[in-house]
């Protein structure tokens, strides 16, 4: 016993500090566990406050979404983490994913990763994907049981197909980042079944890894919506245009007829490659309270186009009880009146989209502007349908011209010369148009809406009469009208530039603004002063036969032809507008004033190298969204759409020196 406790009393000390290291490695062992535990719940608690605050869920796929903290570690690692196979798994990194279970009855032997969120995209390999086809009671296609950001889908029932409106900014730029598939997790996760207790399957695409070359080709990428009734298949396309969906009363369309239904209007997600990794929405996209989809009236509008295939329409918002609704749609004005013009009898689908960007140019460069519509590219779907490419236009109206109280707005759709319009004049009081023989609009008044709001015809009967019949200023005068004569050279030398034959005699408009009680006569001639009620102003629109194409009646199909050899030649009331050719007889000085214009534009900015890059960056838009491909596709043309632009490209160039060499500009 002696022995033993001596060799312990011999040994106590090692022991001793044995225990204390021991002691020492637990105690620190269990403070930072503490340390690694208190970082996970405030991770989760911050994850919390996220998910709460109405953050965008992140993408769901075999990548994840980087945190912040790892958007600081290498990029190189970062780029590696971020593009990995789609095959890869988590048991490689050593980590084992949890898997959410379906509602329905039967569901796939696999998933993809699910992140924190919660939030999952379950894509499968196609033998997966059969098997759940195989397994399932099909129900058939059902749009309504799919919804895209909480709302209304685009949607093409006949080829089951759903539509989703995205973009990705540097499209076409080489030199900046690709968006990769998780640009395409992000958009994914918005399209959402209907049901709670459904759950969408995506079939394994390699088109995920390069969903900007998808959306080009318009690629259809294979899905199917698992609910506990059974399984919906569906394909989906990407689009990068923004949508208009429509549903109407389900009767015939007969001329202007008006007819009721609901209007879904949805701009382009977009995908931010320089973010972090989040998508955002567009500026111009609808969040929080503000509204995307109302109650509508349409009718069909146009006359010769109307007898096309493809119609256009006008389109007014309706609240729930009936009063009209205004809204600011794709970051246009704010207004209930919409216009979705076909872009029909132009091969190219680019013309009206550059000319309306041009007019608007061309009048800024004026004392007082006067702006035609704007627009934007849509895909248009009606009763679950596709129907192609339109351009959503503002309409031309005293908001869009800043009109008040006593100015007035004419619309000439017509302007014949030998029609008794005088005498129509004179007995259209109370009403807001004139028709011809054949019950067409010739003549309307835009503003203001009411004829009790102070509407009258005498300013149009006026300037009518002297532009046709009397050509004589002084009658003018003796009404009380004085003309702005630049706006008269800014819209015949707009004409004279494009061509726009076809308004050069109609298609235009009259602006007439009230003056203040004791206005004289600012005119610069020799005339004497005199009282002027009215100053007249001159506007644009329905521009689409420009840049070389010419409408002739009797041609099959769109009753377009494009005339190359018209860019090198001038012809009167064709190449000028029927007032200009009026005031020009009447003072040959203005020819000076018309060779100053010209320069004037052309030293600010008025090139064919700018007109034609409007084009262009117009057909990009198209191509890039892959709309361009499902316009030609619904609507079949002889002519190819990109040699449709090269045409108007070589007519640009031509017209530029043409004019040039007329006007006798030498640029700089």
């Amino acid at each position: 016993m002696h022995r033993y406790k001596k060799e312990t009393q011999k040994f106590l000390p090692f022991l001793i500090i044995l225990l204390t290291i021991f002691l020492l490695a637990g105690c620190g062992g269990q403070k930072q566990s503490d340390q690694d535990q208190q970082t996970q719940d405030s991770s989760e608690q911050e994850s919390g406050k996220q998910n709460s605050s109405g953050d965008r869920p992140v993408m769901r796929d075999v990548v994840r979404v980087p945190s912040t903290e790892e958007k600081g570690r290498d990029d190189s690692a970062s780029k590696t983490a971020s593009h990995r196979p789609e095959n890869a798994s988590h048991a490689e990194s050593g980590q084992e994913s949890e898997r959410a279970e379906p509602d329905p009855a039967v569901a796939p032997e696999s998933q993809d990763i699910q992140e924190p969120d919660g939030e999952l995209i379950n894509i499968v390999s196609e033998e997966e994907f059969d098997r759940i086809l195989d397994e399932n009671y099909e129900i058939g296609f059902h749009p309504e049981y799919l919804s895209w950001q909480q709302g209304e889908i685009p949607t093409d029932r006949a080829q089951e197909t759903v539509y989703i409106p995205c973009s990705f900014p540097h499209i076409g730029q080489e030199e900046q980042p690709v968006p990769s598939r998780l640009a395409l997790g992000q958009i994914m996760s918005y399209l959402k079944p209907d049901d709670e207790a459904g759950a969408i399957y995506y079939q394994e695409d390699n088109w995920m890894d390069d969903p900007v070359r998808a959306m080009e080709e318009g690629h259809r990428f294979e899905a199917v919506l698992i609910l506990p009734q059974g399984s919906m298949r569906f394909s989906f396309i990407l689009t990068g245009l923004p949508t208009v969906c429509i549903r109407t009363d389900g009767r015939d369309f007969v001329e202007k007829e008006d007819h009721f239904g609901t209007v879904s209007v949805l701009p382009c997600y977009e995908y931010d490659t320089e973010s972090n990794g989040i998508g955002v929405q567009e500026s111009s996209a609808v969040t929080g309270m503000e509204q995307r989809s109302w109650n509508c009236k349409l009718h069909l509008r146009g006359n010769m186009s109307m007898t096309l295939d493809k119609k256009g329409w006008k389109l007014t918002l309706l609240k729930d009880n009936g009063k009209k609704a205004k809204a600011s749609l794709l970051g246009m004005r704010r207004d209930d009146d919409w216009i979705l013009n076909p872009l029909y009898s132009d091969y190219s689908r680019v013309r009206e989209m550059t000319a309306y960007q041009l007019w608007n140019y061309v009048t800024e460069l004026s004392d007082y502007p006067c702006h035609s519509s704007r627009m934007q590219y849509v895909e248009v779907f009606m009763d679950n349908a596709y129907r192609g490419v339109y351009g959503l236009m503002e309409p031309v109206d005293g908001k869009q011209l800043k009109l008040t109280q006593g100015d007035l707005l004419y619309k000439i759709d017509y302007w014949d010369r030998d029609y008794p319009y005088l005498d129509l004049y004179d007995k259209s009081g109370g009403k807001m148009e004139i028709l011809n023989d054949q019950d067409k609009s010739c003549i309307e008044i835009k503003y203001p809406k009411n004829w009790e709001d102070g509407a009258t015809w005498e300013v149009m009967k006026q300037y009518h009469m002297f532009t046709i019949r009397s050509k004589d200023p002084e009658m003018l005068r003796s009404a009380g009208l004085e003309t702005d004569m630049e706006s008269v050279l800014t819209l015949n030398l707009f004409c004279t530039l494009t061509q726009a034959a076809d308004n050069a005699w109609k298609n235009t408009y009259l602006i007439a603004r009230k003056q203040p009680e004791g206005t004289m006569s600012r005119q610069a001639d020799q005339s004497e002063p005199y009282p002027v009620k009215y100053r007249l102003y001159r506007d644009v629109w329905d521009l689409n036969y420009v840049f070389g194409d010419a409408y002739l009646y009797n041609l099959p199909n769109r009753h377009t032809q494009f005339i190359l050899e018209d860019a090198e030649n001038y012809k009167y009331h064709r190449d000028s507008t029927y007032d200009f050719e009026t005031f020009l007889s009447t003072d040959s000085s203005i020819n000076a004033d018309l060779v100053d214009m010209w320069r004037k534009w052309r030293e600010n900015g008025v090139t064919p190298e700018n007109v034609k890059r409007v084009a262009e960056e117009a057909f990009s838009e198209l191509q890039y969204s892959g709309a361009l491909q499902r316009e030609m596709q619904r609507w079949p043309q002889y002519k190819d759409a990109e040699a449709a632009l090269e045409e108007v490209e070589t007519w640009i160039d031509a017209r530029f020196k043409f004019l040039d060499e007329r006007f006798g500009y030498k640029a700089q």
